[in-house]
């Protein structure tokens, strides 16, 4: 491939494994030397501020346009046709595409389930390429919520009546027929190649009797109200 497609390639990385439409050149840089292609810097460089930015100094000849300067050394995508930003779509794919939220969306997803009463557990890792988990602090409790988390952002809500132990070793090694399952652990593994660790939060139901001593499932209503607060991208997927 030319360099000017690997620039939009990993312009296209940048956002889904960000959310952010804005990228540096050294941005650029990094990504390009972890796929290690073989471009000199200074013709990165040059196809960013020049060859491909629609808005470079006249004195630098620009001959494309799919590049934008935004402000002293940010850039974004543009739309091939000059009809404005070019706003990436999130794709349903098992990739790190999946992280993809609205650049409106600034909530602090992890700060507000620790609000709420979730406790870190403990954190997925790849181990030898394969999905692997170090659970660190498990609730004693076989009933509640638990979240995947990434940065400030909440990847994923579920709930559980097991133990959350034996819950996160089903998506370590999904049955065939467990979709959610495989979908997680595709996606997991995919986001993990670019990513140290994804954090494992819990929450503890502590559920209630009413009068007729019938357990009120109190995880069953959150868990469907922290999805519709926090929009957990891999709840939408399924």
């Amino acid at each position: 491939m030319t360099c000017r497609s690997e620039i939009l390639n990993c312009a296209q990385e940048i956002y889904r494994n960000t959310g952010r439409n804005t990228f540096s050149i050294m941005d650029i840089l990094d990504c390009m030397r972890r796929k290690r292609l073989k471009y000199e810097e200074s013709t990165i460089r040059t196809h960013i501020v020049s060859w491909m930015c629609r808005n470079a100094p006249e004195n630098l000849g620009t001959q494309r346009g799919e590049l934008e300067r935004v402000s002293r050394g940010l850039y974004r995508l543009f739309s091939s046709d000059n009809s404005g930003p070019l706003e990436l779509k999130i794709t349903q794919i098992f990739s790190p595409s999946s992280l993809v939220r609205p650049i409106s969306e600034s909530i602090d997803g992890r700060a507000y389930l620790e609000s709420f009463g979730f406790k870190r557990a403990g954190d997925w890792f790849l181990e030898e390429g394969q999905l692997n988990s170090r659970l660190n602090d498990l609730p004693n409790s076989d009933h509640g919520l638990y979240a995947f988390v990434l940065g400030d952002q909440v990847l994923y809500i579920g709930k559980t009546s097991n133990s959350l132990k034996r819950r996160l070793y089903s998506y370590r090694r999904p049955g065939p027929s467990q979709r959610t399952n495989i979908r997680a652990n595709a996606m997991l593994t995919d986001l993990l190649k670019t990513h140290p660790q994804v954090d494992i939060y819990s929450w503890v139901d502590p559920g209630s009797e009413n009068a007729d001593g019938l357990f009120l499932d109190k995880a069953a209503g959150y868990e469907t109200a922290l999805i519709r607060k926090l929009l957990p991208p891999w709840n939408k997927m399924k």
